[in-house]
């Protein structure tokens, strides 16, 4: 069998020397680290290395360079990958509705910044704008324009249509949201009668005297606790609910009953908001640019291999070892058996593929394990624990006596 490995660095129309750096850049398929000079100084290394890991010079090793190459192109690739895919998990919901930077070039669209290996600052603006849309809900804020109608509420009526009844035509008859209703009963301030309340020219001027003139009752104030005015409030409410037709009302379709029925007319007015625009979540106004909107358009590119630290690096090396024996396997495993002068050789090339597939799946697993422990939830569980730790330490230590 020819020795392809010798064959490949010695007799090839681009022959290099084990150990020198990279120069061209086509011995990459995708050549995206071929400029850093660190992974050109690398990538020949690791050729040698494993080479030698996989039986060089003592056997054959039916690999080309550009093999070597193209799996550990591919390791720093998945090793990029699988990292930036954690870190998806942990700031997409800080990134959601950031700009996008990139453009649109000859009709590709070109990612602009590459937040790849950069520190993403922690912030609420995100969680502020999920929380806006109950906002809508309980009519101090949201996502959703409330608006305001008028109803014209005539006397002994107590039935409304909310669509034909409006002061003003309003929405083209599309389905609304009544929010809030304002028909309340007149504060029970107002029918606030106090028997203790004194009249005469000498009380009106103590009470001009003191700035309590506007105050109705004021005596009170003077010579009665305050709780007593919150319980005489409270009966009038009492009252009002027990004994008398509370104001309120119910709404039935379009129809819009009031309690108890009007006396009297007058403009009701009420907040509502167009239920397409609740169900529209693409409502707000949009805007010319670009944002984060999920996993798909995040800004996270390939890493730069040269900010790598040496952890990193080692499961790169070893990825791209599986990633050379699943290729070699695949070549050897084309014959399982070569014939040679007077015996054969049985090729190992399922075991080969065996190993890659476990090894690989190994790497995987190590990789998850550490971003488990490594992940915001876990790091934050692990700076909990130990301030509870140091607190029991310092709770063991004996106070000083001081004697005065």
């Amino acid at each position: 069998m020819a020795n392809a490995l010798n064959n490949t660095w010695n007799n090839s129309p681009r022959s290099i020397s084990i150990g020198t750096p990279l120069t061209s850049s086509l011995l990459t398929p995708f050549g995206y680290y071929d400029l850093d000079q660190q992974f050109s100084y690398d990538a020949p290394k690791f050729a040698s290395y494993c080479a030698q890991v996989l039986g060089y010079p003592n056997i054959d090793v039916e690999l080309l360079d550009t093999h070597f190459y193209t799996a550990y192109e591919e390791a720093v690739l998945q090793y990029s990958a699988l990292v930036n895919a954690n870190s998806i998990v942990n700031n997409l919901l800080m990134l959601q509705g950031k700009e996008l930077t990139g453009s649109y070039i000859n009709g590709q669209y070109v990612q602009g910044e590459n937040i790849s290996q950069k520190f993403i600052n922690d912030n609420l603006a995100r969680h502020l704008e999920i929380a806006r849309s109950y906002g809508t809900e309980t009519g101090i804020g949201g996502t959703v324009d409330i608006k305001k109608g008028t109803l014209h509420i005539s006397s002994s009526k107590q039935d409304y249509n909310l669509y034909t009844d409006f002061i003003l035509p309003v929405e083209g008859g599309k389905p609304i949201e009544i929010m809030k209703i304002f028909h309340y009963a007149p504060p029970a301030v107002m029918r606030f009668y106090d028997p203790r309340y004194g009249t005469g020219i000498g009380l009106t001027n103590m009470l001009n005297e003191f700035g309590w003139d506007r105050m109705s009752p004021a005596v009170q104030f003077m010579v009665m606790p305050i709780y007593e005015d919150a319980l005489r409030i409270q009966a009038i409410k009492f009252n009002d609910e027990l004994r008398r037709a509370a104001y309120s009302f119910e709404t039935h379709g379009n129809i819009l009953r009031l309690h108890p029925v009007p006396q009297w007319d007058f403009d009701l007015f009420f907040d509502y908001i167009i239920k397409s625009d609740k169900y529209n979540p693409l409502g707000l106004p949009s805007t010319s640019s670009l944002t984060i909107s999920d996993v798909s358009n995040i800004p996270y590119g390939n890493m730069e291999y040269h900010y790598i630290n040496q952890p990193g690096k080692n499961w790169i090396r070893r990825w791209a070892v599986a990633l050379s024996k699943d290729i070699l396997g695949s070549i050897r495993g084309k014959y399982t058996e070569v014939p040679i002068p007077n015996d054969k050789v049985t090729l190992d090339g399922s075991t080969l593929r065996a190993q890659a597939v476990e090894e690989k799946s190994n790497l995987l697993t190590e990789l998850k394990e550490l971003f488990e422990k490594t992940n915001n939830t876990a790091l934050m569980q692990a700076k909990k624990e130990q301030s509870e730790y140091l607190n029991y330490t310092l709770a063991q230590i004996p106070m000083p006596f001081y004697i005065g």
